[in-house]
């Protein structure tokens, strides 16, 4: 992943430990104590990592190591049988936060609900994991930042798309043969049902996206849900990329001058 990436998800973890450290009033000179767990062997400290950048950017806070801030850091080293146990000594060491890195978080998930735990790069679906409650709403002590891009995201991109045309009832998506791509039908599906729309898989080959548009206003489709990597413009995707961009572009055109087709984007 980039570095760009990276400190993009760690301004969101330190968001939340700061939101975190300061929920309730500390007196004045107030010592912080910071857990990091993480199955990776220790990272090379010129290495964009969760376990380096957290500390350098809770100094721009006014978090500083060695000063108001205590950091315990635990390295699995790549041995996941071993997380528990490192999870159990940060427990030990009072730690307020414990920032789980990936696989991490399960281990973390085993300690006392009074410590927050913030998901540094969680792979899973956190709910399905049953780290979450939902994403709107975490409860619990778990919160944080999650990679699954396709299950998670397939349900709430609908529900939103619904809430912003509430009378839309048919719903197209454009999808492929790929595996990411079917689960997020099947979330997507189910979201469907739960909301009374009618979804409209509609399947894309390669970059023909006339063919798909003409298919999803042929279905009378209400809205148009493409997948994210259809409007991710990658150096080896600038057609098909601008395609889905005008396609969206011809729906919304399309509504607009009253036909049937669809008018949504998701």
């Amino acid at each position: 992943m980039r570095y760009s990436a990276i400190r993009c998800m760690v301004t969101l973890i330190l968001s939340l430990l700061a939101a975190l450290l300061t929920a309730a009033a500390q007196p004045a000179g107030k010592v912080y104590r910071l857990g990091i767990l993480s199955p990776a062997p220790v990272p090379d400290p010129s290495v964009a990592t969760i376990p380096n950048l957290v500390p350098m950017a809770l100094r721009e806070l006014g978090y500083v190591e060695g000063g108001n801030l205590i950091i315990e850091r635990r390295f699995a080293e790549g041995k996941l049988d071993r997380l528990r146990g490192l999870a159990h000594e940060l427990v030990q060491l009072r730690v307020e936060v414990i920032v789980a890195v990936s696989s991490a978080i399960d281990a973390a998930q085993d300690a006392p609900v009074t410590i927050p735990i913030v998901m540094g790069f969680s792979d899973d679906d956190p709910v399905s994991r049953g780290y979450v409650t939902s994403l709107a709403r975490p409860e619990g002590n778990i919160t944080g930042v999650t990679r699954a891009a396709g299950t998670v995201r397939a349900s709430k991109r609908l529900e939103l798309l619904k809430a912003a045309i509430p009378q839309a009832v048919r719903i197209a998506v454009l999808a492929t043969g790929e595996p990411g791509s079917s689960a997020q039908v099947q979330e997507a599906q189910k979201a469907a049902s739960a909301r009374g729309v009618t979804l409209v898989v509609v399947e894309v080959r390669g970059t023909d996206y006339e063919r798909a548009c003409a298919t999803m206003a042929a279905e009378r489709g209400r809205a148009l849900c493409p997948r994210q990597h259809h409007l991710q413009p990658r150096p080896s995707a600038d057609y098909r990329a601008s395609r889905a961009v005008q396609a969206a572009r011809h729906v919304r055109v399309a509504r607009a001058g009253g036909s049937g087709r669809p008018h949504g984007l998701w």
